[in-house]
């Protein structure tokens, strides 16, 4: 897995200062931490490009129990609550 951040080559405030003009005709905000991303990788090529729907989607179960189990670790509570 790979973390793609938008900020690695270019600071945030250049980045939207380069773009306010497109992000104004848009109406939303093309930079930012909201852009990054994720590279997940079989056998060091692309999961979504290789892998199986089978393989891509234990792939992202295998990553929400993950955010799961440190959300719990971290708060001590699961992130769910029974009406």
């Amino acid at each position: 897995m790979k973390y793609n951040c938008s900020l690695e080559h270019e600071n945030l405030q250049s980045q939207l200062n380069k773009n306010l003009q497109k992000d104004l005709i848009l109406q939303y905000t093309t930079a930012g931490i909201h852009k990054d991303d994720l590279t997940l990788t079989l056998n060091g090529h692309p999961a979504k490009r290789i892998g199986s729907q089978g393989q891509q989607k234990s792939i992202i179960l295998a990553l929400k129990l993950a955010q799961f189990k440190v959300i719990k670790e971290t708060r001590g509570q699961k992130t769910y609550t029974h009406a």
